[in-house]
């Protein structure tokens, strides 16, 4: 099956909290909520209302691919269109990719199909064809988003629909970006402007699909984009959404901008995430401090007389600091477990990004192999615990012994040669 969101690296991650931000906050957007943070290390470079409950309209079906490719055997398979499928959508409330029923497409159609025009269509397609109902699919994608830490977000529909119970924040937002990001398929099609599904009956040339963050960015005027790719969303409650990456300086950069007024306009979160990309670009500048997969810390376990591991950067990893101003970035290295068993992936220490005396970012270095503990170098490591301490103690007690003996003998000495 395919099962390619984020690795159990990441997985892990995704969990840390973002730290705090440490440029000054002078920028104004007209979205409600705004978020950046570089998408390796999660270091917060912008942030308004983040931690805020929002509605993410059809944001939401970033998590209904990415739960959905969870259960897809292959993006080539086929499937049939039926009425179940298409039910509800026939009032023009929803956005759609234009499938029909009867009609036999792919799954990578479907996926594109979610992705690209925001199709409500393609993500009830994926919801009866792999999970047996929206219901379902439902439980999985509230089950995916808990495993990706998504603490503050709930999930009642597959399309984003506005309703009451159906929430989440910019931060947890970013977390899901990171993971989908992650993903080779979804960063594609996300990253994709346009796409032509495969040839049916009812479409001979198959269905041009169009990135919507691709036209909002026309309907801004926005010529020159930091945008790699993302998802728009809207609802009258939810405004006028989108969250992706972008590239500053060469790196990417998570940003999410949701919450903009209808008076803003179709193209008004477009705006607001090339204007929260500007303010990043002006005011910071990335510092790398690792490569992926740089040597970072040789671990010695206890418990084993395995060889010391290698633990190494699961990514690039950068600072980014103030311009003009002589901040200093370092990377600090905590070990967290140092005693055998482990098992591959297991989390072992923390790769710590420090801007002077301040903690930005933390990702976990982990067991790049699983490790078993042996029964003697337990007892020897046992027996060095108790020895060491007491041994220690004992040394110093008899080297004074021995000191005030010797100490008393020539006193002794001395006395009695003066008799």
């Amino acid at each position: 099956m395919i099962k390619r969101g984020i690795g159990m690296l990441l997985a892990v991650v995704l969990l840390y909290a973002p730290l705090p931000l440490r440029a000054a906050q002078t920028l104004t957007i007209d979205s409600t909520y705004g978020y950046a943070v570089d998408l390796h290390t999660l270091q917060v470079l912008y942030e308004k209302e983040s931690d805020q409950r929002m509605y993410p309209a059809s944001m939401t079906k970033v998590l209904t691919a990415l739960t959905a490719l969870d259960a897809i055997e292959s993006l080539d398979d086929e499937v049939t269109i039926t009425l179940e499928m298409l039910e509800g959508l026939e009032d023009g409330t929803y956005t759609l990719a234009g499938f029909l029923n009867g009609e036999v497409v792919t799954m990578r159609d479907l996926l594109y199909g979610v992705l690209l025009p925001s199709g409500a269509d393609a993500c009830q397609a994926f919801a009866v064809s792999l999970f047996g109902s929206e219901e379902a699919m439902v439980e999985a994608m509230n089950a995916k988003a808990k495993a990706l830490g998504m603490e503050d977000s709930h999930f009642t529909n597959t399309v984003g629909m506005h309703d009451e119970d159906h929430y989440t924040s910019a931060r947890d937002l970013a977390l899901l970006m990171a993971a989908a990001w992650d993903n080779e398929e979804l960063r594609t099609a996300m990253s994709t402007r346009e796409y032509a599904t495969s040839s049916s009956y009812y479409h001979g040339e198959g269905i041009a699909l169009y990135n919507s963050w691709d036209q909002q960015l026309s309907i801004a005027g926005i010529d020159e984009a930091y945008v790699l790719g993302g998802k728009t969303g809207y609802t009258p409650e939810a405004g006028y959404c989108f969250f992706g990456v972008c590239e500053i300086q060469g790196a990417e950069v998570i940003v999410v901008a949701a919450g903009a007024s209808s008076d803003a306009g179709a193209g008004g979160s477009m705006s607001d995430v090339t204007a929260i990309c500007s303010y990043i670009d002006e005011q910071m500048e990335p510092v790398e401090l690792a490569q992926e997969q740089d040597e970072l810390y040789t671990l010695d376990l206890r418990h084993t007389f395995h060889e010391p591991l290698t633990l190494r950067a699961p990514s690039v990893i950068r600072a980014w600091v103030p311009k003009g101003e002589d901040a200093q970035a370092d990377l600090r290295i905590t070990v967290e477990n140092d005693q055998a068993p482990v098992t591959s992936g297991d989390q072992l220490a923390s790769a710590e990004v420090w801007i002077d005396d301040a903690r930005v970012a933390s990702l976990p270095l982990t067991a790049p192999v699983s490790v078993d503990s042996d029964g003697f170098a337990v007892v020897l490591d046992t027996v060095r615990a108790i020895v060491w301490p007491y041994g220690v103690a004992l040394v110093i007690a008899a080297g004074s012994g021995y000191g005030i003996y010797t100490l008393g003998r020539k006193w002794k000495q001395k006395t009695g040669s003066a008799r």
